[in-house]
């Protein structure tokens, strides 16, 4: 598969998860999904760059360790643009990330984004194996 066909199919993996989960989650306003999307455009392709790069360079196994540090690295950028860029006062009560946010809005963002990550991974890897069966 040529390497921008990667780019784009993991970016809009990526984004469709990720803004679908925190849609479901009370992150439902224009701003926030937007939000939701520009941080996945700043990470995604760094941290698909730089693990492409260890998986080519580094002996086997060698790339899933660099991927484990560049996903952590993600959550944690995100989770800090998260802390400042959301209005977590105004999110709804009665939704997941509005009964988070009282009064803790950095653990809220780092858990948002922790669980973003985790569910757009894990599509990911999901969507690899079914290519891998075809």
């Amino acid at each position: 598969m040529n390497l921008i066909r990667v780019f784009i199919l993991s970016f809009l993996v990526t984004a469709v998860t990720e803004c679908t989960l925190a849609y479901l989650l009370g992150l439902r306003t224009r701003s926030n999904q937007s939000l939701v999307l520009l941080v996945n455009l700043l990470t995604n392709p760094a941290v698909v760059y730089l693990s492409l790069l260890s998986a080519w360079f580094l002996a086997p196994g060698g790339g899933r360790a660099v991927l484990t540090l560049l996903e952590a690295a993600a959550v944690a950028v995100e989770a800090l643009i998260y802390a400042k860029m959301l209005d977590w006062e105004a999110l709804p009560g009665g939704t997941a990330a509005g009964a988070l946010a009282r009064g803790r809005p950095f653990v809220a963002a780092l858990l948002l984004s922790l669980l973003l990550n985790a569910a757009s991974y894990g599509m990911g890897e999901l969507i690899e194996i079914l290519i891998r069966q075809i």
